[in-house]
């Protein structure tokens, strides 16, 4: 799944090769499809409230004056650090689905989904590769990411969780001087990329 291309002394680059296509599919579409599965009386157009004017902060409207910290606690018990999410989604859901995404055959598109312990399994595979291969340092060491929405960053993320590397993700607009300027103020020590396009020149 993944495959390191270059390597220097400041950043490690791989690259997420891409093993499941996505596309695109109309917004409106999608979202009567999944107001008609999973209705639970969630306004979408009002689906969080600001809790703080100054900063922004906003919250979930339906747990809008849920005192924050002990609803996690009683909700989540177990759940002490991001690594311990996926599990806690694994034991909840028996397994069930996880990562959802779009496949296309012959003109038509299916929704299809990926299960608790296969994105558990991918994820623990590339956590253990940035671990053995490239000697990140646990809680130390820093991972960046620049890749579209689709299966594999979420698997890049939580590997990076569940071994305590620091995540740093970066925007897919910004451009080659951005790209560099913030891999050198973070000190990332891995970039994970979804096309070489994205840094061909620097790779060159």
């Amino acid at each position: 799944m993944l495959q390191a291309f270059s390597k220097s002394k400041i950043t490690h680059t791989i690259l997420a090769l891409k093993s499941i296509s996505l596309t695109h599919v109309n917004t409106f579409t999608y979202k009567t499809r999944m107001q008609r599965l999973y209705n639970d009386g969630l306004d979408v157009n009002q689906q969080s409230v600001e809790i703080n004017p100054i900063e922004r902060i906003r919250r979930c409207s339906l747990h809008k004056d849920a005192d924050i910290w002990t609803f996690y606690k009683t909700m989540c018990p177990n759940v002490r650090t991001l690594g311990d999410a996926l599990y806690e989604g694994y034991v909840a859901s028996n397994d069930g689905p996880c990562v959802g995404y779009l496949e296309s055959s012959n003109d038509t598109e299916s929704l299809q989904w990926l299960s608790y312990s296969t994105v558990m399994e991918r994820s623990r595979y590339i956590g253990s590769y940035l671990w053995t291969k490239t000697k990140l340092t646990p809680m130390q060491s820093k991972v960046a990411i620049i890749s579209s929405n689709r299966p594999e960053y979420l698997f890049v993320e939580q590997g990076c969780y569940m071994y305590g590397f620091i995540v740093i993700s970066l925007y897919t607009t910004y451009d080659l001087e951005t790209i560099q300027n913030l891999l050198q103020r973070t000190q990332a020590e891995v970039l994970v990329i979804d096309n070489l396009e994205r840094i061909q020149s620097i790779k060159d």
